[in-house]
């Protein structure tokens, strides 16, 4: 957590293009939402024409004969049919689609937006983070760079410092988009059938359980991978720098198997 704050820091700079694509993740999360409920007056007017918006429009029965969430449902579905359904199926049947059209639209121009100014977050924190750890470098000891290889100190400022990129990703739009959209679908899954909803969630805590050892394991092998990466890096920084020892020595064929090696790693 403390470095996961550091990395935070060097957002900061980056605000105006951060709140901006915070607010297109909750515009995108409304239109998605109401283009997924805007699926249900079309399959009525397909199925069973526009009577389904004349019945709609019927009163909702007593509180006292009708559960909350059922009488929740029925007026969200006279808004909709009443809004979009008129007379006529064939005039029905267009609004929709202009409709849905429309929603899709909006809402992928919002997600594409959102991924835009993001990427500009990502791409700049990266790059600060760079120049400071380049900076760095400069400051430590000759011993140090006695002791590490320079295959090493280049991977960590070209291949580490890339994984920012999706924990940035990870802290402000996996972790605020998802459960937005998570709480969405719920709500519209509940005001559908609450019923089937509560029994597709049984699978809930073994989902969990399944998704936190994967990610786990994930985060073990990663944590190899980066360290693996180092190695080759190192490997090809010592070969390029000393190319002409090793052509000087016909060692070609070494090299080429252990170059392979540390990849196949």
């Amino acid at each position: 957590m403390p470095t996961y704050l550091r990395i935070i820091r060097y957002v900061r700079p980056y605000w105006a293009a951060l709140t901006g694509s915070l607010l297109c993740i909750f515009f995108y999360t409304i239109f998605s939402s109401i283009s997924l409920i805007s699926i249900l007056p079309f399959l009525d007017v397909i199925f069973y024409g526009t009577q389904t918006s004349k019945a709609s429009a019927a009163p909702v029965p007593s509180p006292e004969l009708t559960p909350t969430v059922s009488r929740v449902s029925e007026q969200i579905k006279q808004k909709i049919y009443g809004f979009v359904l008129g007379e006529g199926q064939r005039g029905a049947l267009l609004r929709l689609c202009a409709l849905i059209v429309i929603l899709i639209l909006c809402k992928n121009i919002f997600d594409y937006l959102q991924a835009y100014l993001m990427a500009h977050v990502e791409q700049g924190v990266i790059m600060d983070l760079r120049n400071d750890m380049y900076r760095h470098l400069h400051e430590l000891s000759l011993g140090y760079f006695s002791r590490t290889r320079t295959g090493q100190l280049i991977s960590r400022v070209t291949n580490d410092v890339t994984l920012v990129n999706g924990g940035i990703s990870a802290g402000f739009v996996t972790l605020i988009k998802n459960p937005l959209l998570i709480i969405a679908y719920l709500g519209i899954a509940f005001a559908l059938s609450w019923k089937l909803t509560l029994a597709a969630l049984t699978i809930l805590p073994m989902s969990l359980a399944i998704i936190g050892a994967i990610g786990l394991r994930l985060r073990r092998v990663s944590t190899l991978s980066q360290a693996k990466m180092a190695d080759l890096t190192s490997v090809l920084q010592e070969t390029i720098t000393g190319v002409r020892v090793v052509k000087a020595f016909a060692m070609e064929d070494y090299e080429n198997r252990n170059f392979k090696h540390e990849s196949h790693a």
